[in-house]
């Protein structure tokens, strides 16, 4: 119960204070608490992630944890490498007919 109350803390938190609830989170004796902490890193702004160390989770003892940082990070990598989802100019549709009838 403390792990999901730190998580929705460090969620739903005041902006100022969730990188300081990730660290607390992802330094705790439970298992359960640094798990939770990684799963709010995704979702951080970059100014906040960068606040936060960049190996967060991939030396923990517990190898549920471990594992699933050392995922993250590599679905990071790949994420990395794909194309913007962004739309441009030249993927919009036009904007009528291209001919007069």
């Amino acid at each position: 119960m403390q792990a999901w109350a730190a998580y929705l803390a460090a969620l739903v938190g005041p902006a100022d204070q969730i990188p300081n609830a990730i660290k607390q989170m992802s330094t705790d004796k439970a298992w359960q608490k640094r798990l939770l902490a990684l799963t709010v890193l995704p979702g951080l702004p970059p100014e906040m992630r960068s606040q936060l160390p960049a190996d967060v989770g991939m030396a923990d003892a517990d190898p549920v944890v471990k594992t699933y940082a050392k995922a993250m990070r590599d679905l990071q990598a790949v994420a990395a490498t794909q194309p913007s989802a962004k739309p441009t100019a030249a993927d919009a549709p036009a904007a009528g007919p291209t001919t007069k009838p």
